[in-house]
């Protein structure tokens, strides 16, 4: 597993939340979660959008990824005053340390196959709030890329 080292400086996402775990009857509801984001086109609703990225924030951990956790699916917002409207929630990304590792390849198997690299490593993980980032290159069938950002 491969990855770089950068900072970032505190930002706010506004999207949708769902309380879940890792478990076989978790990772549904996640896929679930994933439905409901497009289904509802829940970026269209999501006011003074940074750009048109949507992000995958995991937060508020139990303890570790094999604990529950929140799983935040939206965008991020220009103004720090931005209000979640009804049915959304706000949630502020803390500036910290991350370690990023791009997941290379058709999606979702590619994101999978890092996430298990990532659990079976010895990064030393915070376990406060990651985040996937899903731009002009998540797309792109077997060249896909999706970069995640782990709190270290």
């Amino acid at each position: 597993m491969n990855c770089t080292k950068t900072t970032s400086p505190e930002f706010k996402i506004i999207g949708i939340a769902l309380r879940t775990d890792n478990s076989p009857a978790g990772l549904q509801k996640l896929g679930a979660h994933w439905q409901r984001f497009f289904q509802e086109q829940i970026l269209e609703k999501i006011p003074n959008k940074a750009s048109p990225k949507t992000y995958a924030v995991y937060t508020d951990y139990e303890s570790d990824h094999t604990n529950a956790y929140t799983l935040i699916l939206g965008a991020k917002v220009s103004e720090a005053s931005t209000k979640a409207p009804e049915g959304l929630v706000a949630h502020t990304i803390p500036g910290q340390s991350y370690a990023v590792v791009t997941a290379r390849g058709s999606m979702p198997q590619a994101l999978i196959k890092s996430w298990q690299e990532i659990w079976q490593s010895d990064l030393k993980r915070k376990f406060t709030t990651d985040f996937e980032l899903y731009d002009e290159k998540s797309n792109l069938g077997n060249q896909s890329e999706v970069k995640i950002y782990l709190a270290v």
